[in-house]
């Protein structure tokens, strides 16, 4: 299984303004604007080969900081969770999520990783 660095992720408390400082310093191209659901708020942003997520979830931060990063496997989600659940890791559950509608729905699975 091979895993590719997909996107960096910036916790933040607000957000939007995160996002609009990105775009407003960097000149990144926005890819998804601060959507909320189910008490987190997500955004993501274009920076050259990497994207990078801006998220508000659990108890918000003093000032944005660094998160985690993403990955991509290159065999399916449920498969690379029970592959990294073999070598030790602990991993959440990978529901999937549908937020928006029209050009602005957005959809994911992902996992997260312990440790």
């Amino acid at each position: 299984m091979l895993l590719s660095l997909d996107h960096v992720i910036v916790r933040s408390a607000a957000p939007e303004e995160t996002l609009a400082e990105l775009t407003a310093r960097a000149r990144t191209p926005v890819l998804a604007e601060v959507t909320r659901v189910h008490g987190m708020a997500s955004g993501i942003v274009r920076a050259g080969g990497i994207d990078i997520e801006v998220l508000r979830v659990g108890e918000a931060p003093a000032a944005p900081h660094g998160y985690g990063v993403g990955f991509v496997a290159d065999v399916a989600l449920d498969e690379a969770v029970a592959r990294l659940r073999a070598l030790g890791f602990a991993t959440s559950t990978a529901p999937r999520v549908t937020v928006g509608d029209g050009e602005n729905r957005r959809t994911w699975r992902a996992a997260q990783l312990r440790g």
